[in-house]
């Protein structure tokens, strides 16, 4: 279904994908072939650049990633309340909430080809209790965190586990979901991963990790 921000689709899947900026980042196509695969509901924004975009020639420009907070959210425009607004819509078909899985994009640093994001650091991977941090389940996170450092080997990539965004900071769009009840986590594809000669692989490591969060 087409929206003001890009697009949306909704099934009975307890997963969303999220695209917060999906054009320059080439992760919109990836997040709707990753939603066919696992049948999870997908939000994309493929219509708003992100202003600090180097090749950003568009008049359509809004930072989906930052929310503002001042003892409540502040969504700042209203292209961007509906798109939060339809992350946690998806509730409403299913039975359980969703978890919410926000896809984004990093630069090549070394060997990291995929970050974590959900308030934990790796050393707290494997802590008995999750840190009040946690913005989801320690086995659902661990089972991702195995199944992507398993599939990452035939690149000769690793995982990291906040190493680039802890998703800590309330302004994030994990713990915007967080505070509503939800579970939440960001991974982080670097641009080799990212890459359109990588696209069947990425796809179908990601289909795959995912598919143990269900």
């Amino acid at each position: 279904m087409e929206t003001t921000y890009g697009k949306k689709h909704y099934t009975d899947s307890p997963l969303t994908l999220v695209a917060t900026h999906s054009g320059e980042l080439d992760l919109g196509s990836l997040t709707e072939d990753i939603a066919r695969k696992i049948g999870s509901s997908y939000v994309i924004n493929d219509r708003f650049l992100n202003p600090d975009d180097s090749n950003n020639n568009s008049s359509y420009t809004l930072d989906f990633d930052t929310l503002l907070w001042d003892k409540k959210y502040c969504f700042g425009s209203e292209v961007k309340r509906v798109f939060y607004e339809d992350i946690l819509q998806n509730n409403s078909n299913t039975s359980r909430k969703s978890i919410v899985i926000f896809l984004h994009g990093m630069p090549n640093r070394g060997r990291l080809g995929i970050d974590i994001g959900c308030g934990l650091l790796e050393r707290e991977l494997q802590a008995a209790h999750r840190p009040p941090g946690s913005t989801i389940n320690n086995k659902r996170i661990y089972n991702l965190f195995s199944s992507l450092s398993n599939g990452l080997m035939l690149k000769r990539l690793r995982v990291g586990v906040g190493e680039i965004n802890t998703s800590l900071s309330r302004e994030t769009g994990v713990q915007y979901c967080h505070s509503r009840g939800y579970q939440a986590t960001q991974i982080e594809l670097n641009r080799y991963l990212r890459g359109r000669e990588n696209f069947v692989f990425t796809a179908n490591l990601l289909a795959n990790a995912l598919e143990t969060l269900q």
